[in-house]
C-alpha cells in the first residue's frame, strides 16, 4: 500500500512538481491550492494521508491539522515556512524552508525529508525520485 501525501501551497506549479516527483517514487500524492480544496479532495476520495506537506501560512492550515490529527494520531506535518529557524509551528512535527526555485536541488532536500519521515516504499530506489523518471536499478 502506498503512503498517502497531501500537498497544500497555492503555488499549484509548486505542488504539482513535488507531486510527481513523489508519485514517480512510489508515493501516493494528493496536491491542494487551499486548505478548503485540501478538505473537499479528502471528502470526495475517502482517504486518510499519512503526512502533510504544507505552506503554513495558508488561512485555515492550523486547524486542518488539529481536524486530521483527531482522525489520526499517526499523522505526521511538514510546515513548509519563509524561515526555518522560526520557532516551530503548533501541532507541526518538522518545517522546512520552502524551496523558492524549483531545481533539482530542491528536489533532492525534499526528498530527504519526506523520506526521513516516511518510509519509502518497497522495492523503490532514490534514483527514481532524483530523476523524476521512475527508474529502478
Amino acid at each position: 500500500m502506498k503512503n498517502t501525501v497531501l500537498l497544500i501551497d497555492c503555488d499549484l506549479g509548486f505542488v504539482f512538481w513535488l507531486g510527481r516527483a513523489l508519485d514517480q517514487a512510489g508515493y501516493a500524492s494528493l496536491p491542494a491550492k487551499s486548505v478548503s480544496d485540501s478538505m473537499r479532495l479528502l471528502d470526495e476520495l475517502q482517504v486518510s494521508p499519512d503526512l502533510v506537506v504544507l505552506n503554513y501560512a495558508l488561512p485555515g492550515a492550523s486547524e486542518l491539522i488539529a481536524s486530521l490529527r483527531r482522525e489520526s494520531k499517526a499523522l505526521k506535518v511538514i510546515a513548509l515556512v519563509k524561515d526555518g529557524n522560526a520557532p516551530i509551528a503548533p501541532m507541526v512535527d518538522w518545517q522546512i524552508n520552502r524551496p523558492a526555485m524549483l531545481d533539482e536541488s530542491s528536489r533532492l532536500h525534499l526528498r530527504e525529508e519526506i523520506s526521513r519521515i516516511l518510509p519509502r516504499p518497497n522495492g523503490l530506489h532514490d534514483t527514481a525520485f532524483l530523476t523524476g523518471r521512475g527508474q529502478h536499478f
